[in-house]
């Protein structure tokens, strides 16, 4: 605003002490009591921003409320201005006001208050306006330095972070997988210790104990974890053991029930009725051609983080990438 001013204002600095009073008048008979006043007045500014689309309303409640004794220069910025208010980047115009009288001025304020200009102070002398636009642009440059500097230091901060955010994800699913487990325990009598009752299979109950040892003398703990098997005539709930390949067509026998305690897994069978059904019932060489394709990249390219991390439908492809090979 007070470099786009400086066209406004042309004088020099000799005569700028003239601006805000005039010499006495008092030799003078001719004029009367209140041109002496009007004269004798002093000439005030007001300066700031308005919005573009608000220039030709704002100049004429201008003219038509101070009756012409207002003097309004206008100047379109060349870029944008971002809204302090709605965030908005839009084209403004500088505006400077010269007034005569201070009825005069406050309807000038209240003017600019109604249009919401955003109005900053206007210095009488150029020495003046000189020295806030020194000011001004020292603040200016040493904002620069310290977002620059904040950048850089947060660019730092977030490359360190990045090295090490794939081991600290793993480390927030493990506790969170061990918060899960210990929320399903419950307190001894004595409030001191958890007991958690869970089914294992006979053929795991080694590993069970061997790891029950091995996180009590990790974790330092002054009395050890152990554990008792408890005989119970409940039917125990069914464990189907599965890889890769076995997983989505365990899956598909899973939709229609999970089978009881110690009966046979039809999945086993399913491995091969399945796809032969389906050729059977799609026998289409190229749309065959096509599935098996797809598939066999799936299954190539497994090990890539982003089929794991894709979305639900491209995840549930992936899922059943081994039926789709042999379907197709």
């Amino acid at each position: 605003m007070l470099r786009v001013t400086k066209t406004f204002v042309k004088r020099n600095v000799e005569f700028e002490p003239t601006y805000e009073e005039f010499p006495s008048l008092e030799s003078d008979s001719l004029l009367d009591y209140s041109c002496m006043q009007r004269l004798g007045a002093k000439l005030g500014f007001v300066s700031g921003l308005i919005n573009q689309g608000k220039v030709e309303a704002f100049e004429k409640m201008l003219w038509r409320v101070c009756k012409g004794y207002t003097i309004v220069s206008y100047a379109e910025l060349d870029e944008s201005l971002e809204d302090p208010e709605t965030g908005e980047v839009i084209k403004w115009y500088v505006f400077l006001i010269s007034f005569w009288g201070e009825q005069i001025g406050h309807k000038v304020k209240k003017i600019c208050d109604c249009y919401h200009c955003h109005v900053y102070p206007y210095p009488n002398t150029a020495e003046e306006r000189r020295e806030i636009q020194e000011g001004l642009n020292t603040r200016i440059q040493d904002l620069y330095t310290v977002l620059h500097k904040t950048e850089d230091y947060l660019r730092q901060v977030l490359c360190k972070a990045a090295e090490s955010v794939y081991s600290r994800v793993i480390q927030v699913k493990k506790m969170k997988a061990i918060y899960h487990m210990l929320n399903m325990c419950s307190f001894d009598v004595t409030n001191k210790c958890l007991i958690a009752e869970v089914w294992c299979p006979e053929a795991d109950l080694q590993d069970l104990r061997r790891a029950l040892e091995e996180g009590s003398r990790e974790s330092g703990a002054t009395i050890p974890s152990f554990m008792n098997i408890i005989p119970t005539k409940e039917t125990p709930p069914t464990r189907i053991r599965t890889n890769k390949f076995t997983e989505g067509f365990q899956n598909i026998v899973d939709a229609y029930g999970v089978g009881s305690y110690r009966e046979v897994n039809p999945a086993l069978f399913t491995i091969i009725t399945f796809p032969f059904l389906f050729a059977v019932m799609f026998g289409d060489f190229g749309h065959g051609f096509v599935m098996f394709l797809f598939a066999l990249l799936l299954v190539l390219n497994e090990n890539h983080p982003r089929l794991n991390q894709s979305q639900e439908i491209m995840r549930m492809f992936f899922n059943g990438r081994y039926i789709l090979l042999l379907m197709g």
